[in-house]
């Protein structure tokens, strides 16, 4: 089968006729090259190409490489329309992301996914997973109907900063302050703390901590347990003391990984191990009035397990009137709590190589797809390729620009291409075998791969063969 676009009209004037048996063209001194001859030089070419291909393969054949994987229990979780906010759930965003349980510290990679709405049932949104442990405390195995879950990304940046209320007396170049928590340990790398009496205490939220060594001192606004089994996580702030001084300098409120603080109030002595996240910086924008409208986000940071606090210094602004939180995820999903929102499917996958297919030895590039989205025992189903054709132009790839001169000329566009695509694609048995187009690579029946065809399969030459070898061999 050639390809299906038609490339016979404007601009490309490709009206190549197979009837007119024309097979070369010759070109003439004094005779202007037309754009037709040069698009039907190569239809010509590659005629002739695809009547000896089909000849000789059979149409989707593997040539070279494209190494079977089969998947047989990929992990799924199906959830709700909504996010925690009430946005829409944006499975496309999620793709090749992460999940992380903040209760239980279960994390996964999002592998893929699947679109649908809770009124869909069961084709609900679903994300297809990969668990990457086992849990803060070793024993949590799967997600779990009704969980809340935040999505983020690999390097646990800072997403974006949310203005709860605004303020007054605030400019455009007040600066931002984002203060990473704190990770402390004791002084032999446990999470048990002793006071200035030598008895079992813990640092209290609100209570003023101060670094010797630095000088650096804050305040606590929370204590996390959880986020890091090794560590007591405490989130800070800046003294508003020091926030409403426009003079004072960052190291005012920057605690310094090896050294110890101590509470004001609890008296607790504790080791900083790290700084949780750095390098997120941001900015605001402003209206006439000093009110901060929003927060712009400069750089996202990483390492950020541990959401920061967000401040902005200034001597004008009003205070207590301001609060902005920095959200360290792109989205808090909730599992839906229908029957079977959590199980497994089966995938299947394959490595890069060569197909031949619409005339053409196609490169295939390393690709999974879903077999049975909600069944490790996929049944009736076959897998092949389908070769999806665009086509590109230099506005869209940039490297088709004239080269000529060393670089890429904006004013000299280079001609387009057509791209051919190779996907693995899933049908039923019934349509695979009413297409005679497609080449099945894997069929599936009671949740085994029943056939596969992993090497090339020839065409009339196969049948020569088998007639050859039944008249010297038998039957």
């Amino acid at each position: 089968m050639p390809i299906e676009t038609d490339l016979s009209n404007s601009p490309y004037f490709d009206d190549y006729n197979n009837n007119k048996d024309y097979y070369k063209v010759l070109f003439k001194p004094g005779v202007a090259v037309q754009v037709r001859e040069l698009n039907q030089l190569q239809t010509i070419l590659q005629s002739q190409i695809e009547k000896f291909g089909d000849n000789i393969y059979k149409r989707g054949t593997i040539i070279d490489g494209v190494n079977f994987n089969f998947i047989e229990n990929l992990p799924y979780i199906k959830i709700k329309d909504n996010t925690t906010t009430g946005a829409l759930s944006d499975v496309v965003r999620y793709d090749k992301n992460f999940l992380v349980s903040e209760s239980t510290g279960l994390r996964a990679f999002i592998s893929t996914y699947d679109s649908g709405f809770e009124s869909q049932d069961p084709d609900l949104n679903t994300l297809f997973i990969r668990y990457l442990n086992s849990g803060d405390n070793g024993t949590t195995s799967n997600y779990a109907s009704g969980q809340i879950l935040s999505v983020v990304d690999s390097l646990r940046s800072v997403q974006s900063i949310f203005l709860n209320s605004g303020s007054v007396g605030y400019v455009n170049s007040n600066p931002v302050i984002i203060t990473s928590a704190l990770s402390l340990q004791n002084s032999v790398g446990g999470t048990t703390f002793t006071n200035a009496s030598a008895g079992v205490s813990t640092f209290t939220v609100g209570e003023e901590i101060t670094q010797p060594y630095s000088g650096a001192k804050g305040t606590v606004v929370a204590i996390n347990t959880t986020a890091n089994n090794k560590s007591i996580v405490l989130q800070i702030k800046p003294r508003q003391t020091d926030v409403i001084n426009g003079t004072a300098a960052s190291s005012t409120w920057t605690f310094v990984e090896g050294q110890s603080i101590q509470g004001a109030t609890s008296n607790v002595t504790a080791n900083v191990v790290n700084n949780v996240g750095n390098g997120a910086s941001a900015s605001i924008i402003t209206d006439a009035t000093g009110q901060v409208l929003s927060f712009n986000l400069i750089n996202n940071g990483q390492g950020y397990y541990v959401a920061p606090q967000v401040s902005v210094q200034s001597n004008t602004g009003t205070y207590a009137l301001l609060s902005a939180e920095a959200l360290n995820y792109i989205a808090k999903i909730t599992v839906a709590s229908t029957a079977g929102s959590v199980g497994n499917g089966y995938a299947f996958a394959v490595s890069e190589g060569v197909i031949y297919q619409k005339g053409h030895f196609l490169r295939v590039a390393p690709q999974n797809i879903i077999v049975d989205k909600y069944s490790s025992t996929p049944n009736n189903l076959v897998v092949g390729f389908s070769t999806y054709e665009t086509l590109v132009s230099s506005t869209t790839d940039t490297t088709l620009l004239d080269n000529s001169t060393g670089t890429y000329n904006q004013q000299a566009p280079g001609a387009d291409r057509l791209k051919l695509i190779p996907q693995l694609t899933v049908k039923t048995k019934s349509d695979a075998d009413a297409n005679s187009d497609f080449f099945t690579i894997v069929e599936f029946n009671q949740g085994r791969p029943s056939k596969q065809f992993q090497t090339t399969q020839f065409n009339s030459i196969e049948q020569v063969m088998a007639k050859r070898t039944s008249e010297t061999s038998g039957d």
